[in-house]
């Protein structure tokens, strides 16, 4: 019974996509500067880390100067305040002192008049009714006794009205000099006032100058890490590139090396990576071709193109890798039968199908010329029994201009 059409190309390539991880270089081993990469990228990582470091201590310092800006402008304020009250309380010491000059000296004056006015009724008053009666008899007339009387009466008076107003002026003074030692007092209060609110606005500038030189030491050790760390990205992506180069030169020396005589690598040995062993890559088993690459005809008369080669192999034949790579697929596939895939790198994939027995597994490293199958053997009829493909993303090419034709039957 013949066997059926396989898939279209765009089917299998959905199918290898879908089921496609990323690939290495090199089967089991490293890209040249792996571990210097995974270093790179941790640096690259803390490079980042550091950045927002630094940023985030950039935007503290500029909120701390702000800060301190407007504490020093409150500071400024305090301190006209604090001027303007001295000056206010000096003017009301100064006047508490005038006042007081002013009180003294009226207690003098008053003490002068009291003691005139005591001397004159002292005397007066020793004259007696013979003083009274010579006023009486040294008078001319009646007038003048009325005269001198009256004078008398507004001797009296007069002293009466100034000892009076004495009383009054040291009231009034003694009333404006207690009303300025209540200001002084106002003024002392608010004097305490503003100092304590200088004091705490110097505590908080002290607390913000503080936290300011921390922050630029922050900020400098910031810098200085991130500094370090992008040389050291600069040392890593160099030694990466000079690892790259050495590991591609010793590659192409190796090659170099074990050519025979026409110029062919030996069965299996590792290359310069799977596009620089295009024409040298030895075929998954050695068989007879049965069908190339390209349009051919079925059976049925019907057009249609093969993906890859077809080739008659004994039954149970060992089936190879023909590079070294990763397994993304390994099972039963609708149109192919038992079938395996090895992504070989840099999106370049071989696909073995009509095996009978599986070796390897989905995920497996496989090195160049490792067991990965039998051959189910040709079943007959034209119909080849293992089918082989090679695939460059999602396009197809000729396996015969990657094998090594020697080591296949035409």
């Amino acid at each position: 019974m013949p066997r059926p059409p396989r898939l279209a190309p765009l089917v299998v390539l959905a199918a290898v996509l879908a089921l496609t991880a990323p690939s290495v270089g090199r089967a089991g081993q490293p890209t040249p500067g792996h571990q210097d990469e995974a270093q790179l990228k941790q640096v690259q990582t803390q490079i980042h880390s550091q950045r927002d470091k630094l940023e985030d201590a950039r935007i503290k310092i500029l909120n701390l100067r702000q800060e301190i800006d407007r504490i020093a402008s409150q500071m400024k304020k305090s301190q006209a305040t604090l001027r303007g009250l001295q000056d206010a309380l000096q003017r009301q010491e100064a006047g508490i002192r005038g006042k007081e000059k002013e009180i003294a000296a009226l207690g003098e004056q008053k003490e002068a008049v009291a003691a005139h006015v005591k001397n004159r009724l002292a005397a007066f008053y020793q004259t007696g009714e013979v003083g009274i009666l010579n006023a009486l008899f040294a008078s001319g007339n009646l007038g003048e006794l009325l005269n001198l009387q009256e004078y008398v009466q507004k001797l009296f008076q007069y002293d009466r009205q100034s000892l009076g107003e004495f009383r009054r002026q040291l009231d009034r003074l003694a009333a404006a000099q207690a009303e300025l030692v209540k200001g002084k007092e106002r003024s002392q209060a608010l004097i305490g006032q503003v100092k304590e609110g200088e004091a705490a606005l110097a505590k908080s500038q002290e607390e913000r100058d503080n936290l300011l030189t921390k922050a630029k030491a922050e900020e400098k050790l910031y810098q200085q890490a991130l500094q370090s760390l992008e040389a050291d990205a600069k040392r890593l992506a160099k030694t990466i590139a000079q690892a790259r180069r050495a590991e591609a030169l010793a590659a192409k020396r190796r090659a170099a090396a074990k050519k025979d005589k026409a110029g062919h690598l030996p069965p299996g040995e590792p290359g310069t990576g799977f596009v620089g062993q295009k024409g040298r890559l030895p075929p998954p088993a050695v068989g007879k071709i049965l069908r190339r690459f390209g349009p051919y005809q079925d059976n049925f008369g019907n057009q249609l193109h093969n993906e890859g080669l077809d080739l008659a192999v004994p039954a149970k034949t060992e089936v190879k890798a023909i590079h070294a790579g990763r397994v993304i697929f390994a099972g039963l596939m609708p149109g192919y039968g038992q079938m395996v895939i090895v992504d070989h790198g840099d999106q370049y994939y071989s696909l073995a199908s009509g095996l009978t027995a599986l070796k390897k597994k989905k995920g497996d490293q496989v090195r160049a010329g490792e067991e990965i199958g039998l051959s189910g053997g040709d079943e007959g009829g034209g119909h080849p029994g293992l089918h082989l493909e090679i695939r460059h993303g999602s396009t197809a090419l000729d396996p015969l201009l990657w094998f090594d034709s020697r080591r296949l039957k035409p």
